[in-house]
């Protein structure tokens, strides 16, 4: 795959330079726009020190109640994944404000690391593209989800949620390149992070048929590994799946009229379950590279709650598609959602304004996946 016009080929021979330097800069642009927010002010990884001190039997006079394998049962309001919270436990061990800084600084860390993976997983797809083309979507959508990667790193230092991106990604490039045991494991390590790593499951099926099995196995293995202690424990722990959150009025939710109040126990159902049928849907489109994409899309469209965090997993779904969808001079679809999220969150102040711009995000990427002809090369043994 090469640029068809003459004039393409001249302004990549002339982005050369700068596209061989790429990953210095993406890294460099990584910590710059996370220096600005590192003291933090979202609050969120006090939730990582509290699940983690009760997870191991730490309590305060605040967190009474038996936590260990009774955690998720007994403070459903604890909404990480174990292995996020056994993760976070050596970070916790350095002081919350210690801590939470070291965590920071390694989150920030991940997102370049995580674009060269999506660049070596196209590279990996499109065995003809020009590697020029490839380096400057990586280059220019890398530079978008970096800057929109700050927050989430940095204020939220949402761990589980990085950790989950890094498992979703490597598990795209394990399609790729066609290993179902670690497809598998990716898919269960991210369920075992956080529950919402359900949304990357339709990938088992970008595999040959015959590995379906296989790859769906070990996921389930590490999910019920992670998890069916708690529910042993304690059958309330199915209890804590119900968001814990009020429905906010910048939320879909709120602008189709669902009230103010507790998130009604039929949207983590309705969220799974439309995101399991339509990340089916696209990877029998051939659009395996785009189940993250659809999931997280979901996600933010029909959650109770906005929280400006929840975009940084879109963007990186979307360079996943733009590159592996086949690679152009722009990444369209990470541009066209950062504009419509991001900058619009800043831009735009009234909520029903914001509600319907995360609606239509929502609808164009299921529709612009799940409708047309354009095919990944598929799959093979």
């Amino acid at each position: 795959m090469t640029p068809d016009r003459p004039e393409d080929a001249r302004l990549l021979d002339r982005a050369a330079p700068l596209l061989r330097w790429r990953y210095p800069l993406l890294v460099v642009a990584a910590f710059a726009f996370s220096l600005q927010h590192l003291r933090g002010t979202g609050g969120d990884w006090r939730w990582f020190v509290q699940g983690s001190e009760l997870l191991f039997g730490t309590h305060h006079p605040y967190t009474p109640l038996p936590g260990g394998m009774h955690l998720y049962a007994n403070y459903p309001e604890v909404q990480i994944g174990p292995l996020s919270l056994l993760l976070a436990t050596p970070f916790r061990l350095l002081g919350r404000t210690g801590g939470r800084l070291a965590a920071s600084l390694m989150l920030t860390a991940v997102a370049p690391a995580l674009v060269f993976i999506l660049e070596r997983t196209t590279v990996a797809v499109w065995h003809d593209a020009d590697r020029r083309l490839v380096a400057l979507t990586t280059f220019l959508g890398g530079l978008v989800v970096v800057q929109a990667w700050s927050p989430l790193a940095t204020i939220y230092a949402r761990l589980d949620d990085v950790l989950l991106l890094g498992a979703i990604t490597v598990a795209l490039w394990a399609v790729a390149h066609r290993r179902p045991w670690l497809v598998g494991a990716m898919l269960g390590v991210g369920m075992a992070l956080k529950p919402w790593g359900i949304v990357a499951l339709p990938l088992v099926l970008a595999l040959p048929r015959r590995h379906w099995w296989r790859a769906a196995g070990v996921a389930g293995a590490i999910t019920a590994v992670a998890w069916l202690p708690f529910v042993l424990a304690d059958p309330a722990t199915l209890g804590a799946v119900r968001p814990q959150a009020l429905t906010s009025s910048a939320s879909v939710l709120g602008l189709l009229g669902v009230p103010f109040a507790d998130a009604p126990l039929w949207v983590r159902p309705l969220q799974f379950g439309a995101a399991l049928l339509l990340g089916s849907v696209a990877v029998a489109r051939g659009r395996w590279g785009a189940v993250p994409l659809v999931g997280i899309a979901l996600r933010v469209g029909l959650d109770p709650e906005v929280f400006p965090y929840y975009s940084t997993g879109l963007l990186l779904a979307a360079l996943a598609w733009d590159l592996l969808r086949s690679p152009n001079p722009l990444p369209v679809w990470t541009l066209a959602c950062f504009v419509m999220l991001d900058v619009a969150y800043v831009a735009v102040s009234n909520y029903d304004q914001r509600a319907v711009l995360r609606l239509v995000v929502t609808a164009a990427v299921v529709i612009g996946i799940t409708v047309g002809q354009r095919r990944l090369q598929p799959v093979e043994a």
